[in-house]
């Protein structure tokens, strides 16, 4: 999973485990990210503040693991390596 970072703009999901969005904010909402803390991130959507997001809630996005570097799944070496051989 990639790192997200206070000032990201990402969307929010409501199938990370057992932990439900708080009332109010819905799947797929674009969130900004605050604050994060043991876990959890504070948000801000449509000028409201929702906390206690649950971090696997946050779309990041993923990276791959590519000779022990991690790459974004766009990266050329990547996306080579996952081709079909010929």
């Amino acid at each position: 999973m990639k790192r997200a970072k206070p000032g990201d703009v990402l969307p929010v999901n409501d199938d990370a485990s057992h932990y439900a969005l708080p009332p109010g904010l819905k799947a797929g909402t674009l969130v900004k990210l605050i604050e994060f803390s043991c876990g959890y991130w504070t948000v801000e959507a449509d000028g409201q503040k929702f906390e206690k997001v649950f971090m696997m809630g946050i779309e990041s996005g993923w990276l791959d693991e590519l000779n022990g570097r991690w790459l974004e799944a766009d990266d050329p070496r990547v996306i080579a390596r996952k081709l079909p051989p010929t």
